[in-house]
């Protein structure tokens, strides 16, 4: 952390949502969110209605994402992150949706802050969100693939990457129960695609490894379709 301190500046970022989503599991359904978890694992009537916010922080745990460059040396981190989503059903046959109200970062260094907002060609960003058979638990699959960095005390400077679509450790990102949570980790490559003055690095690693309490609705569980 201590590297990169020596960066004054306010960030805007526009990453991958599918880069910090879950794509590998086995056995994935469609799912709901639902406010019970029935032994059949179907929601019926108890499924969170269309709309419903989905708000989640991550609490007091460190550094929920930061980025290193291509010699693996910190650039930049911040500790504090809050995500606001709404489900959404979209037609039948088709996975539920979390569309991404806001997704924000504090407490970085030198009192940098990053958000993330969706690219001109994606305005709308969401996750579909699928049912882990047998588990009241679920994974996320997101959408977007740029991340752009503004450095707004550094003359406006403004840099934008290419990010890989890389699946997780953490398979089940959504953990459903009375207290749900929301876990994110993965490593994320980044190409550096435009820059507006010769400042931007070439390239390197985000590394996103954070665990969300989702504070509401709860309880909150992820049942089939």
């Amino acid at each position: 952390m201590k590297n990169i301190t020596r960066l004054v500046c306010a960030l805007v970022a526009v990453m991958s949502l599918g880069a910090i989503a879950v794509s590998q599991a086995s056995a994935a359904t469609p799912g709901y969110l639902c406010k019970t978890a029935p032994v059949s694992h179907e929601c019926g009537e108890s499924r969170y209605a269309s709309g419903t916010e989905v708000n989640a922080d991550n609490g007091t745990t460190w550094n929920p994402v930061y980025l290193t460059d291509s010699h693996n040396q910190l650039w930049l981190g911040c500790e504090r992150s809050s995500l606001k989503m709404k489900v959404a059903y979209p037609a039948t046959g088709w996975a539920s949706r979390l569309a991404i109200s806001s997704w924000s970062f504090s407490s970085c260094e030198s009192g940098n802050t990053m958000q993330l907002v969706p690219p001109t060609w994606n305005p709308e960003p969401y996750f579909d969100l699928m049912w882990r058979e047998g588990t009241n638990n679920g994974t996320l699959q997101g959408h977007g693939t740029l991340l752009k960095v503004k450095y707004a005390t550094l003359g406006g400077v403004e840099c934008t990457y290419e990010v890989s679509q890389v699946a997780p450790a953490n398979a089940e990102v959504l953990v459903g129960g009375a207290s749900p949570k929301l876990n994110f980790l993965t490593t994320v490559p980044l190409t550096l695609q435009s820059q507006n003055q010769e400042w931007c690095k070439v390239g390197g690693n985000m590394t996103f490894h954070a665990n969300y309490n989702i504070t509401t609705p709860t309880p909150l569980y992820v049942e089939k379709q």
